[in-house]
C-alpha cells in the first residue's frame, strides 16, 4: 500500500475494483505515463520509455507520489462538475444523455492518456507474456477496446463517488455546491490493491467569508425591500 506523506486530517473513502485485464498497478502506470507524455507536450521523441516508471505487481508501496497528483488533478475535475452540475442538474444530466458534456470521456480521451494506454499495455506484455517489437503491438491492438473500456470504468467510477461524496460533504458543511472547489481540497492519500483512499481538507476562513458574503447579500436585499416595501 502507497501512503502519501502529507496526508490531510479526514475520513478515508475507498474506492472498489473487480478482476480485469488492469490491475490498479497498471491504473497508476498509465496516470504517470500519461504526465510524461503532458509534460513532453506530446512529443514522444523527447521520452525514453525506458526512463518512465513503471509500477509493477506488488510495487505499490514504492510508486511515485507523482501518482496521487494524477488522481488530484481529477478530483479537482469532479468539483468542477459538481458547480456545473449546481447550476442546473435538468441540462447538465440532458447534456451528458446527449454526449454534449463528458467529464469521464475528458479525461479518458485526452491524447497523453490514449498514448499513456497503449504504451503501458505494451510494457506489461513484455513482463507478463514476453512479448516485444510487433507481436506486441499486434496484441495491444487487439486489446486496446477492452482496456480502454475498463479504464473508462475505472476512472468512471472514482469520479462518481467523488461526486457523490464531495457534495454530501459541501451539504454537511452548508456549503453551496456552486462554492466547492473554493472550501474542499479532496486529495488522494492512500493507493492499494483495494481501493483509494481520499481525505479532504476544508478551508474554514473560506467558508466564514462565503458567510460574510451572503449576510451582506440579504442585507441589501433587505434594504431594498425597506426602501420600496
Amino acid at each position: 500500500m502507497f501512503v502519501r506523506k502529507d496526508p490531510f486530517k479526514g475520513k478515508k473513502k475507498k474506492q472498489m475494483r473487480e478482476d480485469t485485464i488492469l490491475e490498479m498497478e497498471d491504473y497508476c502506470s498509465v496516470l504517470l505515463y500519461a504526465r510524461y507524455v503532458r509534460e513532453a507536450k506530446g512529443d514522444m521523441s523527447k521520452l525514453n520509455p525506458k526512463l518512465i516508471p513503471i509500477v509493477r505487481r506488488g510495487g505499490m508501496a514504492n510508486m511515485p507520489e507523482e501518482v496521487c497528483d494524477e488522481f488530484d488533478a481529477i478530483l479537482q475535475k469532479v468539483l468542477e462538475t459538481i458547480q456545473e452540475i449546481d447550476v442546473d442538474p435538468e441540462e447538465f444530466f440532458n447534456k451528458l444523455t446527449l454526449g454534449d458534456v463528458d467529464p469521464i470521456g475528458d479525461v479518458i480521451n485526452a491524447p497523453e492518456v490514449t498514448q499513456a494506454l497503449g504504451n503501458h499495455m505494451m510494457r506489461k506484455l513484455r513482463i507478463t507474456e514476453r512479448l516485444t517489437g510487433d507481436a506486441a503491438f499486434d496484441k495491444t491492438q487487439t486489446l486496446m477496446d477492452k482496456i480502454r473500456g475498463e479504464m473508462s470504468q475505472f476512472i468512471g467510477q472514482f469520479m462518481f463517488n467523488g461526486i457523490f461524496d464531495l457534495a454530501e460533504e459541501a451539504k454537511k458543511l452548508g456549503i453551496p455546491l456552486s462554492q466547492v472547489s473554493k472550501v474542499l481540497e479532496p486529495k488522494v492519500t492512500r493507493l492499494s490493491r483495494k481501493g483509494i483512499g481520499v481525505e479532504t481538507f476544508v478551508d474554514h476562513d473560506a467558508i466564514e467569508e462565503l458567510k460574510v458574503q451572503d449576510n451582506t447579500k440579504r442585507d441589501d436585499t433587505d434594504r431594498y425591500d425597506v426602501m420600496h416595501g
